[in-house]
């Protein structure tokens, strides 16, 4: 059996020394790509239509909740664009369920911490009028409630919240009813929430 001949030069020990530790880096980063998400979640300056696909993924309910706030204001920021992303068809039925679905924990939770802290009447009454021109939008655009979350998950939501999360969950809707009220909407916004 032979033995390769003895590697003579400096220069031809770095070389292959070099080339070694290029085929080490580019494995290592394809196995890091291989085991990373693809990309990881979007930035928050994507598109609409971007983060409502990723709101709407396993990936976004994988997200511990403090990084699922800043999506969820940043799609809470303009309701217009998701809207007319809708009506064109760039997001499903299916998309605005899933996006519906997997938002309304980050944002019950979200808007229920804001409006506990807002002291001010006037503020928990403009931040009662800002959700009521959000909900009225939406509805205006599904009149029958199509994407509306479903009942027995909204219950198995509040039953996993923690009791001081449940309360300030119970006030906002309180005071969102009686706001609604207030303005001579139906009490509830979505059709047949309340059958």
């Amino acid at each position: 059996m032979g033995t390769a001949p003895p590697i003579r030069s400096h220069r031809a020990k770095f070389l292959i020394a070099g080339v070694a530790c290029a085929l080490v880096a580019v494995a290592a980063a394809g196995f890091l790509a291989w085991r990373s998400p693809a990309g990881g979640p979007p930035p928050l300056t994507a598109g609409p239509v971007t983060l409502a696909k990723f709101a709407g993924s396993a990936a976004f309910n994988e997200l511990p909740e403090d990084r699922k706030e800043p999506y969820v204001r940043a799609l809470q920021r303009d309701l217009g664009p998701l809207i007319a992303a809708a009506e064109r068809g760039e997001l499903t039925r299916d998309d605005r369920i899933a996006l519906a679905r997997n938002v309304m924990r980050a944002r019950a939770r979200l808007e229920a911490r804001t409006y506990a802290g807002l002291t001010d009447a006037a503020a928990r009454r403009a931040h009662l009028d800002q959700l009521i021109a959000e909900q009225e939008l939406v509805r205006r655009h599904d009149p029958e409630g199509t994407a509306a979350p479903d009942l027995a998950l909204m219950k198995q939501f509040m039953e996993t919240l923690p009791p001081e999360e449940r309360v300030r969950l119970a006030g906002l809707a309180l005071d969102l009813i009686k706001r609604r009220t207030e303005r001579g909407l139906s009490p509830l916004p979505i059709p047949g929430l309340g059958r």
